[in-house]
């Protein structure tokens, strides 16, 4: 997510029919950073009304991990909206 290739990503928002975002659960920066991925995709058009929008949990066979499955509960209804 370096901030010096958003002018490149912003050519991969065009015409989705979804998104699939991934986070690290050893990294719990990776599941924070949710909330800012999905408001860029939505500065370029994307929300759950035009495209399918999915968050998936990546490395959950590594520990210690530092996002918890309460983590993902807890915010799923803010990364929803």
């Amino acid at each position: 997510g370096d901030s010096n290739y958003s002018e490149v990503r912003n050519e991969f928002y065009d015409n989705v029919d979804g998104v699939i975002f991934m986070y690290d659960v050893t990294n719990k920066e990776s599941f924070t950073a949710l909330r800012s991925w999905l408001k860029e995709a939505g500065k370029y058009g994307v929300s759950h009304s035009n495209a399918t929008i999915a968050v998936v949990g990546n490395k959950i066979d590594q520990y210690p991990r530092a996002v918890t499955e309460n983590d993902v509960s807890m915010n799923a209804r803010c990364l929803a909206t």
